[in-house]
């Protein structure tokens, strides 16, 4: 058998790509596969071949020594506050294998966010926020989200920045979210819209007045993914996370073929559309409304409940 696949891949001509799927690190391919019974050099559907290419699973046996055959150059770094991210080699070749990001140094709740955990849902209600949530959130140290502020003060990753507004109250910076090799991905984007204003920690504090503030992101969001992708409004989604992963009003910007987004699902994710249209209804909505959402046995909401 090994033989006869060996043949068949030798034989392959390719002709085009049919899909790419980063997220599963998966690649289709069409191609013809030359027929020794061929009576002539005319190509029919007879040949046609396709290849179903995805990467497997790094072995658990040999994790213990993935860090030291991770090797240099290392490309399309970017380094915030205790995050780095960057790409390398972990196979021989002509181009980076693999993208990583280091936190260093770690504490108790990173190690948490990527550790097994039992999903909770919680129906967070308007005393129950205020009772719990918004304490917690008050007792938050800044430097749990410097490297937030690093961005805004353009401390850090200000070759990353893909569009910027200065206003100190209406101003944002639009910049690519950690999760997105933009090198081997350029298509499939992920950004993030951060604001600068510092008084919208989440969903929970919009109100009706922040109406038009949220229209002018919307406009601006619209524009710079057009003008940097060319692809129209109706083709992306921009949501906002609830819980956050951090507590400083930020917007979640994609496309829509982006689809395995775990993130992008509801219920932690708002889709912006509809959180203007629910203050159009009632500028209290998010101070009224209870929120339901999935969280992790180790999140530190859960723990507080």
């Amino acid at each position: 058998m090994a033989t006869t696949i060996s043949a068949k891949l030798q034989n392959f001509k390719f002709e085009r790509i049919l899909h790419e799927d980063p997220s599963h690190r998966k690649l289709v391919i069409l191609g013809r596969i030359a027929q020794e019974t061929s009576s002539d050099n005319l190509e029919t559907n007879d040949d046609l071949a396709i290849l179903v290419i995805e990467k497997t699973h790094f072995e658990k046996s040999e994790t213990n020594l993935i860090s030291s055959r991770i090797s240099a150059p290392f490309t399309n770094a970017t380094e915030n506050d205790i995050y780095t991210w960057f790409s390398a080699f972990l196979l021989k070749g002509d181009y980076p294998d693999v993208r990583i990001q280091m936190t260093f140094p770690a504490t108790l709740d990173h190690i948490a966010k990527y550790s097994p955990e039992i999903p909770r849902l919680v129906a967070e209600t308007e005393n129950l926020y205020h009772n719990k949530i918004k304490p917690y959130i008050d007792s938050l140290p800044v430097s749990k989200i410097q490297w937030v502020y690093n961005i805004l003060e353009h401390k850090k990753e200000t070759e990353s920045i893909v569009a910027e507004n200065i206003d100190p109250q209406n101003g944002f910076i639009i910049l690519p979210d950690m999760k997105w090799d933009s090198k081997s991905n350029p298509d499939q984007f992920y950004l993030q819209l951060i604001v600068t204003r510092r008084d919208i920690r989440s969903l929970r504090d919009l109100r009706g007045t922040d109406i038009q503030f949220l229209k002018d992101l919307q406009i601006e969001i619209a524009r710079v993914v057009f003008e940097n992708f060319g692809i129209d409004s109706n083709q992306i989604r921009a949501f906002i996370h609830y819980p956050p992963s951090y507590y400083h009003f930020h917007i979640h910007i994609t496309p829509l073929t982006l689809t395995d987004l775990p993130s992008a699902t509801i219920p932690r994710a708002h889709l912006l559309e509809t959180v203007i249209s629910n203050l159009e209804f009632d500028p209290e909505y998010y101070k009224k409304i209870t929120l339901h959402y999935s969280i992790g046995e180790n999140h530190p909401i859960w723990k507080i409940l």
